[in-house]
């Protein structure tokens, strides 16, 4: 996901780590009823638009 240790996880507290960022946006995206992209899918997207 690329994002930094730095950003906050609630208004007062920074997350832990990474995993704890990325657990958040998986629940987010569960609530909003978006599917979460494997690696392979993520890949296949990027390659798709690939600049050449």
């Amino acid at each position: 996901m690329g994002v930094e240790d730095n950003l906050r996880i609630r208004r007062r507290r920074q997350a832990a780590d990474s995993a704890e960022l990325v657990a958040a946006a998986v629940a987010i995206a569960d609530r909003l009823e978006r599917p979460i992209a494997t690696p392979e899918q993520l890949r296949a997207e990027l390659s798709a638009v690939r600049p050449s």
